[in-house]
């Protein structure tokens, strides 16, 4: 823990991070239980939050999702229009959601600076999130664009232009369940594309990498005729839930011990 290639620990870890970030930040100390390993260092700034932990050898972002009573939140989900991303070098690396943008621009300078008080760029970084705390990891990641950085994200939107894709270095984990709503915008044709190596969850709770389109529609269908006849929802919300990608990430894990 943790390393660029791909682990079920890895990845549950990093769900139960993302689940627990919506605590506040004794309720996250308490369930992460950092115990002397880790330090964990809180960010709050208009409506971004985000948690540090900081090691020995490893630093770890973890930022929190969309609250649905939280407007600052919610206007950052509306902000379609794209803007022109920079990385930490002030070069210019394509077009972003303006919104997610302007969510992270909040604590920018607050996470670099605890980035280098804690030398992170000599440890091994990973930087994971759900929902909107998934896009802005990806914007972060994109900001350091270090082939060293390892990305693991739950539920995320789309968050950027083909181009801004094409010039990023870092490793990325996307986890997508089934027919999660929040993973279909901003839409394909206002030019959003995803990011990263598609990890799939089926309607059945199956895992399948490398997924392709006519594969999920067929998930997609079934899942939507599942939730209609058992009463149990929409399921392109109930997908959307951190705690069933923990879930799922730990049954796989159990299942490759």
């Amino acid at each position: 823990m943790m390393r660029t290639d791909f682990t079920w620990a890895d990845a549950t870890f990093c769900a139960k991070l993302s689940m627990h970030a919506y605590q506040d930040e004794a309720g996250f100390k308490k369930a992460i239980k950092p115990g002397k390993k880790w330090k964990v260092k809180f960010f709050d700034f208009g409506g971004t939050q985000a948690y540090a932990l900081n090691s020995k050898n490893e630093y770890i972002l973890v930022f929190r999702g969309t609250e649905p009573t939280q407007w600052a939140d919610i206007k950052s989900d509306l902000k379609f229009r794209k803007v022109t991303s920079l990385d930490v070098d002030g070069k210019s690396e394509g077009r972003v959601h303006r919104g997610f943008k302007a969510a992270l621009d909040m604590v920018w300078d607050d996470i670099i600076a605890h980035m280098v008080e804690c030398k992170a760029s000599n440890k091994d970084i990973t930087i994971t999130g759900h929902s909107l705390g998934a896009a802005l990891a990806t914007l972060v990641a994109g900001r350091l664009n270090n082939p060293n950085v390892v990305l693991y994200t739950y539920g995320s939107p789309r968050v950027a232009t083909n181009k801004w894709n094409k010039c990023q270095k870092f490793t990325h984990y996307r986890f997508r369940n089934n027919n999660d709503i929040v993973t279909r915008v901003p839409p394909r044709w206002l030019g959003f594309k995803h990011n990263g190596e598609i990890e799939y969850f089926d309607y059945k709770g199956m895992y399948n990498t490398g997924s392709g389109s006519w594969y999920m529609f067929n998930n997609w269908m079934m899942g939507m005729y599942r939730g209609w006849f058992s009463l149990a929802g929409w399921d392109s919300f109930s997908d959307h839930d951190i705690s069933s990608y923990y879930k799922l990430c730990r049954s796989q894990m159990i299942d490759n011990e």
